[in-house]
């Protein structure tokens, strides 16, 4: 998961980078990098009322004590 984060860092910085050299402007630049950000939220959205069960189980111990970090 983390080279997944730095690969998408980096790509970022260069699509952002080229979005500039095309000569986009800030809130045309912004609605494009947002793009991806919304469709991950719906994504995690739609999963969560799917399966609300499975997140519900993840966050408790058996004895019921909420796991923390």
């Amino acid at each position: 998961m983390l080279g997944i984060e730095r690969f998408g860092g980096i790509a970022g910085a260069f699509l952002v980078a080229e979005l500039q050299r095309w000569q986009l402007s800030f809130a045309e630049v912004f609605a494009m990098v947002a793009i991806p950000g919304v469709t991950a939220t719906a994504t995690l959205l739609v999963k969560q009322f799917a399966h609300p069960e499975q997140a519900a189980d993840k966050t408790r111990t058996r004895d019921g004590a909420a796991l923390g970090h």
